[in-house]
């Protein structure tokens, strides 16, 4: 939650961003149940001496430009994390989820089906244009977009590349 404090006008321009969906999952919120996110984190209470070592871009400010509509629940998941952090742990999630002996059982009885997928949040669905697209077409795409990303950045061999050229995939679609 936002620090300062914002107007009834600048809360319904974030809970407007996205159609009154969280930007993280798609959910539909109610602008209620809205929680305001930080894009970028905010460490409120951390010293100033941590604060600087921390990676360069990665302490967001309270303006409205840093601002995401979310739900409850991917709010509380993100906490202190960046976009990138939050990705990641939801396509780890999995893996965690077999460290529990119920869900080893279901998946041993087919009551449950591990679908691995790459995370392409809902604002970026967006900003891509699919956000309304049928499922099946968008999951081609999204894989797609994963796949020429990840196959750019074996051949580069280089992290800063790979999201370098992941972002500049994601403008072209």
């Amino acid at each position: 939650m936002p620090s300062k404090r914002l107007t009834k006008a600048e809360r319904m321009r974030i809970y407007n961003m996205y159609g009154g969906r969280c930007a993280y999952c798609g959910k539909e919120i109610t602008y209620r149940e809205m929680q305001v996110d930080h894009v970028k984190p905010v460490f409120r209470g951390w010293d100033e001496h941590l604060k600087q070592h921390l990676p360069d871009g990665h302490l967001g400010t309270d303006e409205v430009s840093n601002y995401h509509p979310s739900c409850r629940p991917c709010n509380f998941r993100k906490s202190t994390s960046d976009i990138e952090g939050l990705r990641g742990a939801i396509e780890h999630g999995i893996t965690c989820l077999k460290r529990d002996f119920t869900y080893r059982m279901m998946l041993r009885y087919g009551l449950v089906e591990e679908t691995p997928k790459r995370v392409l949040f809902h604002f970026e669905q967006v900003q891509l244009g699919i956000a309304d697209m049928p499922e099946q077409q968008k999951r081609q795409l999204i894989d797609k977009l994963f796949a020429d990303a990840e196959n750019i950045a074996e051949a580069l061999s280089d992290t800063k590349i790979q999201n370098i050229l992941y972002n500049q995939l994601k403008l072209s679609l």
